[in-house]
């Protein structure tokens, strides 16, 4: 019979509906029962007519150790959300209602809790503790009528058949907004040089707490502040991107709130996969990470503690089942353990530093400058020493956020500053990328597109000569000014990669990786010239072609640069 039940076992991951209480503990006892049963017969070769009493004697085994190899299983939490509250006479009502839809939506997203609303009965602060108080006495008093009226908190009366499904909630859920701002900045407006009318420009500030009381013990359980702002030229819009900002907060500190994480257990194990119970009708979704832990005894003392020992993420989901793959395990992982949520953002920080291919060819000379009309060395206005020397690798450093799109894509920030000399480079790509996982390692292969700035920063012009000043399209730079020049070009493309990342622990990772890039050269480049003091600051931009860039002994002109070519990186990233 127990090598009946292990048979049984083969067929846990091609279900998709499940029996848990029943068939994942014949499944887990079955093998405790074929291998007693073998245990027993070698020992006391116990066989022919003697085997139903054995078979009677492992069965009551099975179902009186079932219970010692359980694990706690999450359900859905029946919660009562009441109607938000709030001490301050500033708050506008529309606000009121629009943050208590938003809050009930967000929970009814999250899967895990079963929502009732009563956004007709609002709590004020000072009431909480008396309503607690005679939730308690009439979980004694049985005896309630149907349509009779109870106890008034602050302006609102509650139904007696409400206070019964109140009651038989798990959890009570008080909203409240604990500060509200509203600001305006005055913005005029203009056609041309005519002054129209003032705009005015609206800052609102939102701070939600959200207490939650069990029921049952009649205590507070968890407090939460979600926190939001929001600007717009129409209060309306302002006050809604407020709450809309607080409240998208809330989703990841539900989860990472102990009473409300996801706890399951392990039904089988195969390989590198992991089986547990619950799935996307509680809110498992793939990409997310739940914590092995396993009992031990601390000590001498008997006293028994969870340890993480592992960790796994989420592959697939089913409406009551999951598959996982390992990350990593300090014990083997098996049938029986415990599973608990381990919340994150999804998003990872990492801080990289590298080498990148560049053309640079030597740029080593005074740049000089002339007025409209002028081209020759003795009529030379202004300069600079422009100093590029010839590079063909340039460092980098930058810093890129991964966020999780699910279980194995990824979109991509990357930022980086890539200083060659004179000339410093500043990089922005965005794009995708998708990893292929085994245990603590894992290959991502990335694409990127992107556009670099490259430039040589502001740098203090020099006179020659004796002209004060500088003639450009009819405007005129003063020497006494205290004129600048910025040489500065655009390039844009894009990048492949690929990186061979190891995880470290739950919260950090470190990574290898190399990429190719193809990126438009500069080869037009733009130049500003401005004054930085007096009281009109005057300022022209020119492009590299321009008449008034001196074709003199010194000075070849501003030559073609490129980054195209491969790069090689090493980052340590935090995951949040």
């Amino acid at each position: 019979m127990g090598k009946y039940w292990m048979k049984q076992c083969e067929l846990y991951p091609n279900m998709r509906k499940w029996n848990y209480n029943i068939e994942y503990l014949l499944c887990f006892n079955g093998r405790l029962l074929y291998s007693l049963q073998r245990k027993i017969q070698m020992r006391t070769g116990m066989n022919g007519m003697k085997r139903p009493l054995l078979f009677l004697t492992l069965l009551l085994f099975v179902f009186v150790s079932g219970p010692l190899h359980s694990v706690e299983v999450s359900e859905e939490k029946d919660i009562a959300i009441f109607g938000m509250s709030t001490g301050r006479t500033n708050v506008p009502p529309d606000v009121l209602i629009y943050a208590e839809s938003s809050i009930g939506n967000e929970f009814i997203k999250l899967r895990r809790f079963n929502v009732l609303g009563y956004e007709n009965y609002r709590l004020e602060a000072e009431d909480v503790d008396e309503f607690i108080e005679r939730v308690k006495e009439l979980q004694v008093e049985k005896a309630k009528q149907e349509g009779t009226y109870d106890e008034k908190f602050g302006t609102v009366v509650i139904r007696g058949e409400d206070f019964d499904r109140i009651v038989g909630s798990v959890l009570i859920v008080i909203p409240a907004v604990a500060d509200y701002r509203e600001t305006y900045t005055t913005i005029p407006i203009f056609s041309g040089e005519d002054f129209l009318y003032f705009m005015k420009n609206y800052s609102v500030n939102i701070a939600v707490d959200l207490t939650f009381f069990n029921v049952k013990t009649g205590t507070r359980e968890e407090a939460v502040r979600v926190n939001g702002t929001g600007q717009d030229h129409d209060l309306r819009r302002a006050t809604r991107e407020a709450v809309d900002s607080a409240v998208s907060k809330l989703a990841l500190r539900m989860r990472q709130v102990e009473v409300f994480k996801i706890r399951s257990g392990v039904v089988r194990v195969q390989g590198d996969r992991v089986f547990f119970e619950l799935g996307s009708d509680i809110g498992v979704k793939p990409g997310h990470e739940y914590e092995v832990l396993t009992k031990q005894e601390i000590g001498s003392s008997g006293r028994i503690t969870q340890i993480p020992t592992g960790l796994v993420r989420v592959k697939s989901t089913y409406p009551d089942l999951s598959e996982a793959q390992i990350v990593y395990q300090q014990e083997r992982i098996t049938e029986g353990d415990q599973l608990v949520e381990a919340a994150r953002k999804g998003i990872g920080i990492a801080f990289y530093g590298g080498a990148m291919q560049v053309d640079i060819p030597t740029m080593n000379y005074n740049l000089y400058l002339v007025s409209d009309g002028e081209s020759d060395k003795e009529n030379k206005n202004y300069y600079i020493d422009f100093g590029q020397k010839e590079r063909n690798w340039a460092p980098e450093l930058g810093l890129s956020v991964e966020g999780s799109l699910g279980y194995r894509f990824q979109g991509l920030a990357d930022l980086q500053v890539v200083p060659t000399g004179t000339l410093w480079g500043f990089l922005g790509e965005f794009g995708v990328g998708t990893r292929f996982y085994k245990r603590r390692y894992s290959l991502q292969i990335k694409a990127l597109g992107g556009l670099m700035y490259m430039t040589s920063f502001s740098k203090k012009m020099q006179q020659t000569g004796s002209n004060p000043s500088l003639i450009i399209d009819g405007t005129v730079i003063e020497y006494g000014n205290d004129p600048t020049m910025t040489v500065y070009g655009f390039s844009f493309g894009a990048k492949l990669g690929a990186s061979f990342n190891y995880r470290i622990g739950r919260g950090s990772a470190v990574r290898l990786g190399v990429n190719y890039r193809a990126y438009t050269p500069i080869e037009d480049w733009s130049i500003d010239i401005k004054e930085t003091s007096g009281s009109s600051k005057e300022e022209v931009s020119i492009d590299s072609n321009s008449d008034n860039i001196a074709e003199i002994f010194d000075s070849e002109g501003l030559k073609r640069v490129s980054i195209s070519g491969f790069e090689f990186i090493a980052a340590f990233t935090v995951l949040f």
